[in-house]
This record gives structure tokens, sequence and C-alpha cells, in this order.
């Protein structure tokens, strides 16, 4: 084999292992400079980003209902886009209809970069009109998705359990 060919498999194998690189603007509310590759995502930035997914959910008026909708949407990911959607026209539209206004004080997050989680522990207050208004401490799981060096949001869920139960 000649020199110049050994050269092109060298250079052709280190091509295949280099990953793309690519410039993301984070959603309004990530903070700070992180490297995200095709294959890993830093805590801090999974954390933050669990963070804006659960502001726009949590904390809302009937006139800022549908800010929501964008705001999640615009991170989901296409296989759980349709459900999502579904589940955000409910809560819009119950908010709406019910004049329901809601607030989510964090207390504690966690996120496993690894397994693409996001536990976040709070405060969450919810008012009907003017009349009744619901206090409880609530413990969120959220899902994601790295697809191609881009975070996804995929799903939320109650988490029943302790707080550090079931996460890295």
């Amino acid at each position: 084999m000649s020199l110049q060919a050994i050269a092109l498999v060298v250079l052709s194998v280190s091509a295949a292992r280099q990953e793309q690189m690519v410039i993301l603007i984070p959603p309004d509310g990530v903070q700070g400079k992180y490297t995200i590759s095709q294959s890993s995502i830093p805590d801090g930035y999974l954390a933050q980003l669990g963070m804006v997914v659960v502001h726009a959910l949590f904390t809302s008026t009937p006139a800022t209902s549908e800010n929501l909708v964008e705001t999640i949407l615009r991170i989901t990911h296409p296989d759980a886009y349709a459900s999502v959607e579904k589940n955000l026209a409910t809560i819009v539209r119950d908010n709406v209809r019910n004049k329901v206004t809601t607030v989510f004080h964090p207390r504690r997050v966690r996120a496993d970069a690894e397994g693409m989680v996001v536990r976040i522990e709070g405060s969450y207050s919810r008012k009907v009109s003017s009349t009744d208004t619901v206090f409880e401490d609530r413990i969120y799981d959220l899902q994601f998705a790295l697809d191609t060096g881009r975070v996804w949001f995929v799903s939320l869920a109650r988490h029943e359990g302790a707080f550090d139960e079931g996460i890295k």
C-alpha cells in the first residue's frame, strides 16, 4: 500500500470519528454556554431546559396560557408532538374557560443526562377565578431525547415517590 493510500485511510477514519458541531440558540431561560454533541449533553443544560418547560406549563394565567403552547411545542420531539399538543390544548382550554392561574415554585432540580430525565420538586398553587386555591407539593419527571445533537422534550409525568428515588 502506498503512502498516499495509507494517509487517505487515516484521514477517512479520522473524519468518520468526528462529530458535527451545530450552534443552537436555546430557549429563553437557559443561561450559559454548553457543548452538546450527538451523544451527550451536560446535566446543567438539561436541568435548565427542564425548568423552562415546568415554568411554561405551571406558571400561567388565562392571558398567558396560549404562550405555553408555543414555548413547549417549539422544543417537542416530532414523535411526541401530537400527544403533547393534545395535552397542552386541554390545559389551555381549562385555564381560559375557568380563569385558572397557576404558579410553580421549584425547590430542587436534578438532571440525569445519561437517562435524559429531569426531576423537579416544588410548590404548586392553582387558583380558579378568585375563590378556590389549591396548594400542594409536587414532583415532576420530564423526559427528554437527544437526537442528532438537538435536545427535545418528550413527556412529563408526576412522580409519586421520594425525590431521590430512581434518579442519579
